[in-house]
């Protein structure tokens, strides 16, 4: 019975967002929710962060929809929504999300840094580049934001410049692995491979069980002439694997 009340839900979900305007329109003007409709916004919200939080995406997603169905306007459950469908590889409408949020906040520097890093995975990294320094210039000492701007320069090809990012970024986060793992790969583009060791060595102090960081060293070791030790990490990156 519990399964066929929650099927007829999801079918009553789908009726009204075939009938509600579309993702790539702006969002509604704003209305005054009934108490009920407030009250009824505020669950689906907690519950769909509680549905994130375990795992349970698509339901977060679903509920998320429920809710700007009520509160179009609804700033926080725009921006998770779209996270959620970034996470979930649907790019495009995580973009509509950050874009529809951003008509209710242009400066909000969360939402532009979200834009640019969707931009980044879909390889439109000079549009990225444009909303995260955007993002950059609202907030200077977030080091994610100045990581995403290294990693759209890495992705160009500029590893001199996404070099000079990461180091940024490290300055002021410096226990994240795949800041490490990024930079070393920088590093080894530009033929530096004794800074690139020292940042793959980094990764996996940071984080000993990042299988790619004993694929990179295996690498250099083994350029290096360093057979026995190009053997060890290669034995190691095979047995996290497997794991």
């Amino acid at each position: 019975m519990n399964e066929i009340k929650q099927r007829f839900k999801k079918i009553c979900a789908m009726i009204r967002r075939a009938f509600a305007p579309k993702t790539d329109t702006a969002p509604l003007p704003a209305r005054t929710l009934t108490p009920e409709e407030q009250e009824r916004v505020d669950a689906y919200f907690e519950e769909a962060k509680s549905l994130s939080r375990s795992g349970a995406i698509g339901e977060a997603i679903e509920l998320y929809h429920e809710l700007l169905l009520l509160d179009p306007r609804h700033l926080r459950a725009r921006n998770n929504l779209g996270c959620l469908l970034a996470a979930n590889g649907d790019h495009q409408l995580a973009l509509c999300e950050y874009r529809q949020a951003l008509e209710l906040s242009p400066d909000n520097w969360e939402l532009l840094h979200n834009l640019g890093a969707t931009l980044g995975s879909l390889g439109r990294f000079d549009q990225a580049l444009v909303e995260l320094r955007r993002a950059h210039e609202l907030n200077p000492n977030e080091p994610e934001i100045v990581y995403n701007l290294g990693m759209a320069k890495f992705q160009k090809g500029l590893y001199r410049e996404s070099v000079d990012y990461f180091r940024q970024a490290l300055d002021m986060e410096d226990s994240n692995p795949m800041i490490y793992l990024h930079l070393g790969q920088a590093y080894n583009h530009l033929g530096e491979t004794e800074r690139a060791v020292d940042a793959f060595e980094r990764t996996i102090k940071a984080c000993p069980s990042h299988p790619r960081a004993y694929t990179f060293l295996g690498m250099l070791y083994r350029s290096q002439g360093k057979v026995a030790e190009s053997k060890r990490m290669f034995e190691q990156a095979r047995e996290l694997s497997d794991g």
